[in-house]
């Protein structure tokens, strides 16, 4: 790393994850691209994590910006916090994850070959057992696509994937930092990453993807993938329903498609995200025969799953 202003920040929030983070520090430290600053911010940890990190620090001579919250600001106002502090060219959020160790240069390499409208980068994230470090699910967008392959989404393609669901894997984004720093405070949603890609994707920005498994994510059983289901469930549905302004979509598929998802979800959301769901379908402007239409897609896409299922136990 130099004296002048790094090409990439790398931000990381940290709340009672001190010893995995660590483990993210160290695979930064082993990237081919060393032309970052790292920034974290602890949101008032109740465990050791501060102590634990300082440590590793001290103890690698690790260069870094550690900012420790007193008290607990929340996920929304420590990203805005800790994005607003980033003086690099390019913002790749890491939590407790893993880096590549190819991963910044290529995603560098790739936004420095395309115009600024092509807001971002994101690839492949694997999951991992975070005891035995076995390989689990994927995560991201590879339909269709060859193995390596880099492409700019059309925007009216990226528009069609984000209504049908989230192909990016937050853990595995690097973007331009003014589009990153620009970014609108949603406070009221408790998952940001999927409304920020439909945000951008309204204003007419482009994302790149590598068709390349990029971070290495920590399958955690208190992810809240599994913990808050059902709030995460929710907020998929008003992320969904902002593409009603999209230039790219017409508003009879989004709101056939919002209601499918409300459909999808009956038995995963809980009876006061229920009524949430219902007073964000009625009042985006979809009908009931919007409600039916989505319903019989919902119907169809259960059958196919399940029929798929059943011929896999038979064959």
């Amino acid at each position: 790393m130099s004296d002048s202003l790094p090409i990439v920040s790398i931000v990381t929030q940290v709340y009672n994850t001190g010893r995995e983070v660590v483990e993210a520090m160290e695979s930064v430290r082993a990237s081919s691209f060393q032309d970052w600053e790292h920034i974290m911010i602890d949101d008032a940890s109740t465990d050791d994590s501060v102590a634990v990190i300082e440590a590793y620090c001290e103890r690698a001579s690790y260069p870094c910006t550690f900012i420790k919250h007193q008290q607990n600001k929340g996920i929304a106002a420590t990203r805005q916090e800790i994005v607003s502090m980033a003086k690099g060219k390019y913002i790749a959020t890491l939590s407790d994850d893993l880096l590549e160790p190819n991963r910044l240069e290529r995603d560098v390499a790739f936004l420095e070959g395309h115009p600024d409208h092509v807001c971002g980068v994101f690839g492949l994230s694997q999951s991992f057992d975070p005891l035995t470090g076995h390989p689990g699910e994927m995560f991201g967008h590879s339909d269709g696509l060859s193995a390596g392959q880099e492409l700019v989404f059309p925007a009216d393609d990226f528009a069609a994937l984000l209504l049908s669901k989230n192909p990016i894997p937050a853990v595995s984004v690097t973007m331009r930092a003014h589009w990153a720093q620009d970014l609108p405070d949603l406070k009221d949603f408790f998952i940001e990453d999927y409304p920020h890609w439909v945000h951008l994707s309204n204003k007419g920005c482009l994302f790149g993807h590598r068709n390349e498994v990029t971070t290495m994510y920590r399958d955690s059983a208190i992810s809240v993938q599994k913990t808050r289901c059902s709030r995460v469930a929710l907020d998929a549905l008003r992320a969904k329903s902002m593409l009603v302004d999209n230039p790219h979509l017409e508003s009879r598929q989004v709101y056939i498609a919002i209601w499918r998802w409300y459909w999808s979800k009956l038995l995963v959301l809980s009876s006061q995200d229920h009524k949430s769901a219902l007073r964000i379908l009625t009042s985006s402007g979809a009908s009931w025969s919007h409600a039916l239409h989505g319903l019989k897609a919902d119907g169809a896409r259960f059958l196919k799953k399940h029929l798929k299922a059943d011929d896999r136990r038979t064959a």
